[in-house]
């Protein structure tokens, strides 16, 4: 970020505390654990919110995995392309042009905005001991621009409402756990908006040959659901990679003991050709592994949605991992 890019922190349509924050986070001067410590100030500490990876501001800020969600919904309200990741990355979304539905000024005030408000919930988390909601981030921050630029007669006409553009987005989220001993298998799933609210959650549970069979089985048990009801999702997350690849590179040569449940899980995804596939970390998929550890207890299949009953241990589960019915 050089030139121009130094000037136009300080003519961001944001309030001056969120300029400063810039400032010290495009010259490298947020106080991070890793920032810290390469002053000889404390340990060299793990990332505040996912504990995962080294606190520099690059990874809190832009890659941690609670920062990307975040993001995403950003980037589909705004009718970016989520390879603008990149830009911002880079520190390019101060300069660049935005192709989206809304003026630059506002675009740049909403990323801000949002990196703003992550670095508040990380400083809540370590000061007064919070449980983050990162769901509420990008509202949060969306009200903040809009509050911002109507104060100061900032708003254009695609702005004088002051409504979040709704672009509903499905996400799946699958997950099996199996006992190699009896062959016995539990199959977990939650199937939410880009809100991060769970429309359905689904456990249950039979006999599998194998531990990819059984994580194949789940996906195929989240996506009959979806059919079921109409939804078209347009991810699905598994923390099992090798059951994502045989989908996509199914070989019947080596997979045959697969083929049918391949198969009928294909002639699914060709109802919605928008839908791709994430592998993801275990702690990333709790939910669905909570659900699925349930269902090999209880094979019958349990539904779980809005307005039904449900079990304690879940809505605390989902509460704690930033989801909602």
């Amino acid at each position: 970020m050089v030139g121009r890019g130094w000037n136009l922190i300080w003519k961001l349509l944001v309030p001056p505390r969120v300029k400063i924050f810039v400032w010290k986070l495009a010259h490298g001067k947020l106080p991070t654990g890793n920032y810290l410590y390469n002053i000889n100030i404390g340990p060299d500490t793990s990332c505040t919110l996912c504990g995962l990876f080294p606190e520099t501001a690059d990874h809190l800020l832009w890659h941690c995995r609670w920062a990307i969600s975040c993001w995403d919904t950003i980037f589909t309200w705004l009718g970016l392309d989520h390879s603008f990741h990149i830009l911002l990355c880079n520190g390019s979304w101060l300069t660049c042009n935005f192709l989206c539905a809304f003026s630059c000024d506002f675009a740049r005030a909403l990323i801000a905005l949002v990196a703003w408000h992550i670095w508040t919930v990380r400083c809540h988390k370590i000061f007064r001991h919070s449980l983050p909601n990162f769901s509420q981030i990008p509202s949060k921050a969306w009200a903040s621009a809009h509050d911002y630029f109507s104060v100061h007669g900032f708003l254009c006409r695609n702005l004088t409402r002051g409504l979040i553009p709704f672009h509903p987005a499905l996400w799946v989220f699958s997950d099996a756990a199996w006992d190699p001993l009896t062959g016995k298998a539990g199959f977990g799933f939650i199937i939410t908006t880009n809100r991060n609210i769970i429309l359905l959650a689904g456990a249950a549970g039979d006999t599998c040959a194998s531990s990819i069979d059984a994580e194949l089985h789940a996906i195929h048990l989240a996506l009959t659901h979806c059919c079921s009801n109409n939804w078209s999702p347009s991810k699905l997350y598994s923390d099992c990679r090798c059951a994502l690849d045989l989908i996509d590179n199914f070989n019947n040569v080596t997979a045959w003991r697969s083929a049918d449940i391949i198969h009928s899980i294909k002639r699914f995804t060709y109802q919605w050709p928008d839908l791709t596939w994430e592998h993801v970390p275990r702690d990333f998929n709790c939910v669905a592994d909570s659900l699925a550890h349930f269902g090999s207890l209880n094979p019958q299949i349990s539904l779980f949605a809005q307005g039904r009953d449900r079990p304690r241990w879940l809505d605390d589960l989902c509460s704690s991992s930033n989801f909602s019915f």
